[in-house]
């Protein structure tokens, strides 16, 4: 029995490091594209992309805790990197803007509010933020002409991505835990991707990356269960 607890402890370590070391990866290719000329919006979105898609993956290796230790760890991280003027491929030219600090905080917090209830919740939820937020960023950037601004500078281009890669995802996860789909569920995600859009459209200045994981799990919480 010994043997076998010490395998678990050593089993959830190397994942927990792996996972890490994942997330560094894309940190430090960034700040490697930056470096080399890649405007800062394009590296923030790459890191923004790529930290969805790991954490998509984190409920198929570690559990809650571990998520949890996860997104504090990397939250002080960002912030003294922001203080230390580190990182210059996510923080540069961003003084009021800490969305790559409340990435990993709104991430935990879905964890915190839904893992237990379906970890699939929180997997959606970090493609939500990771893939529709950071695609729309990154179109907008490239082709959006009409824009606007509440708290913060969006493009109704960067909304309309936004509003139909959360309509794909939302779709996909209703498939994939109901096999069968009616047109009032569509019809529930459609509404639900629209809600999401006009959180991310509002939510300016990076707040958007503590407002959407949560939103998200709402949405498709009341959408599976």
């Amino acid at each position: 029995m010994r043997d076998y607890g010490l395998w678990i402890t050593y089993n959830m370590t190397s994942k927990l490091i792996t996972c890490i070391i994942l997330y560094m990866v894309i940190f430090i290719v960034a700040e490697i594209l930056y470096r080399r000329g890649c405007p800062v919006k394009i590296t923030r979105k790459i890191v923004h992309i790529g930290a969805g898609i790991i954490s998509f993956f984190l409920p198929l290796l570690v559990n809650l805790q571990t998520t949890i230790s996860i997104g504090i760890l990397f939250a002080f991280l960002l912030f003294w990197t922001k203080k230390r003027q580190l990182l210059n491929s996510i923080h540069k030219n961003g003084s009021e803007n800490f969305g790559p600090i409340f990435f990993p905080v709104g991430l935990a917090l879905c964890a915190i509010v839904f893992w237990n209830i379906n970890p699939i919740i929180f997997q959606g939820s970090s493609l939500i933020l990771g893939l529709s937020d950071g695609l729309a960023g990154l179109f907008g950037q490239r082709f959006g002409k009409i824009r606007y601004n509440f708290t913060g500078d969006k493009t109704l281009e960067g909304s309309l991505v936004f509003f139909l890669v959360a309509f794909v995802i939302l779709l996909s996860i209703l498939t994939f835990h109901k096999n069968t789909v009616g047109f009032g569920k569509i019809s529930f995600v459609l509404l639900g991707a629209l809600i999401l859009s006009i959180i991310e459209g509002v939510s300016g200045k990076g707040w958007d990356n503590l407002f959407i994981p949560v939103s998200g799990g709402i949405v498709l919480y009341l959408i599976i269960m």
